[in-house]
């Protein structure tokens, strides 16, 4: 079994930015404006974080089927890789000490012996899939109807995912996280970014993320809306992912 650790960070006001008459990025002022914006709001993100990781939050305990966890890679994350459900119980569970040797050479030209680091492209691809399954399992949407994988229009920068007809849990958690009263009916965005290590410069891909939401409302000619973030992070401790699900309006 999968183990998962489902968190909800307090919710963050973001749709604003969409609005150009007052970030217009036609212009070097505006883009400033809009990057410190960003900036401002991915602290506030990593911020909450990180203090719901010192305090601890209250939190959901999930487990799912490795063959869950697979059709689930190969349904819904942008890049196929695998035996997803084998790559994330290895990745959760062991120590970099346990991980194969990569033979190196160094600049000086010496010959090293190095733990293999988790692959970024396996570490993305999980992070995908588990908010995928978390969709489809715990909020009881239906995989092939109720939300897709989004593809990005030209010259765009686009979320992951657009929730297109919500389950009435999922409503319920709008409800209960403050945010539903900005939802438009219109497909809701979620960008994953996945973590090995949050401590090593997590700001500029928080930034990216809402700047990806940003983007979703901007070309839907939204200056409100219903979004989510969800940052899983590799928790070796506890031989989990912890998804981390920002609320954003």
């Amino acid at each position: 079994m999968i183990q998962v650790r489902l968190f909800h960070i307090p919710r963050i006001r973001l749709a604003y930015v969409a609005d150009q008459t007052v970030f217009n990025i036609k212009d070097d002022k505006g883009k400033e404006k809009r990057t410190d914006e960003l900036m401002k709001i991915a602290t506030s993100i990593r911020d909450k974080i990180q203090a719901c990781r010192e305090k601890g939050c209250a939190s959901e305990s999930l487990s799912f089927k490795e063959k869950l966890v697979n059709d689930m890679a190969a349904m819904h994350a942008d890049t196929w890789i695998e035996g997803v459900a084998l790559h994330t119980m290895e990745y959760s569970t062991k120590t970099k000490s346990d991980r194969p040797d990569h033979h190196v050479l160094d600049e000086a030209g010496n010959r090293n012996v190095r733990n293999k680091r988790i692959s970024g492209d396996v570490s993305g691809v999980i992070g995908e899939t588990l908010f995928s399954v978390v969709l489809r399992e715990h909020y009881e949407m239906d995989e092939y109807s109720d939300y897709c994988h989004l593809i990005k229009p030209n010259r765009m920068r686009y979320p992951d995912f657009g929730i297109i007809k919500p389950s009435s849990l999922f409503i319920e958690e709008m409800k209960n996280r403050s945010v539903f009263t900005h939802y438009s009916n219109i497909t809701i965005p979620c960008e994953v970014k996945t973590f090995s290590s949050f401590e090593y410069k997590p700001l500029d891909r928080i930034r990216d993320a809402a700047d990806q939401l940003v983007s979703f409302w901007y070309s839907k000619k939204l200056t409100e809306g219903v979004g989510v973030i969800c940052i899983p992070i590799l928790n070796t401790d506890n031989g989990s992912y912890d998804l981390f699900f920002v609320w954003c309006y």
